[in-house]
């Protein structure tokens, strides 16, 4: 009779790394002037779904970078409540639809020595998968934001969807990245996040009972 495995011996020799401690997380041109042309969500869900990934990531330590589509971008162009999150990273400007045609965010992520990018931003079909194929043949794991990416069309985001899960990238909801990042209401720092991103919409007030309030 074979003897039953016992388990909890094997889970001390090895653990799997916690995603925050593997993940970057690059936003893809949030620009004002992109944001209006968005027709696959409401423009306000979508800019909350982001920031609140963006407001969690540092409170959480995982390493974020923006990505702007123009040379010439400015802080009239970013949304300001990324230029005003209280903590620092790269805003990394380029001359190609490619976030990874840019030195600077290649260097960036070879320094972070991190294995998992996920990219939210905008557009689906267009820099968005730009960076999600490129980071993937690069030999990243990555992860999309489905619900922090959007389009001109419903079309243009679903068919780019379709083909970034073709190619094997893997689609996610922000809520279960953060829940993926978090892994407990109990953690000092990671409840601060939690009241921090979920406080700000009031779409997402009916989960903040549980949610220990940050001193």
């Amino acid at each position: 009779m074979t003897e039953p495995i016992e388990t909890h011996k094997y889970r001390t020799r090895w653990q799997p790394p916690r995603q925050r401690d593997i993940s970057v997380l690059l936003i893809v041109d949030p620009e004002e002037p992109l944001l209006t042309t968005v027709r696959t969500a409401e423009p306000t869900t979508l800019r909350h779904n982001v920031l609140t990934l963006a407001r969690a990531a540092p409170v959480l330590g995982i390493a974020l970078i923006v990505t702007m589509a123009s040379e010439e971008a400015t802080d009239d162009v970013l949304w300001k409540e990324l230029s005003t999150l209280g903590s620092e990273f790269p805003v990394l400007t380029r001359p190609t639809f490619n976030p990874f045609d840019s030195d600077a965010l290649t260097r960036a992520l070879l320094e972070l020595g991190r294995s998992r990018v996920v990219v939210a931003g905008l557009w689906t079909e267009g820099c968005v998968s730009h960076a999600a194929l490129a980071g993937f043949r690069i030999g990243y794991d990555v992860e999309v934001a489905v619900d922090c990416v959007g389009s001109v069309s419903s079309d243009a985001h679903r068919f780019g969807l379709q083909r970034l899960i073709q190619a094997g990238c893997v689609p996610v909801r922000w809520r279960q990245l953060f829940f993926e990042w978090q892994q407990s209401w109990n953690e000092g720092a990671y409840s601060q996040s939690a009241h921090r991103s979920h406080s700000r919409s009031p779409g997402h007030r009916w989960s903040l009972p549980c949610l220990p309030r940050s001193p």
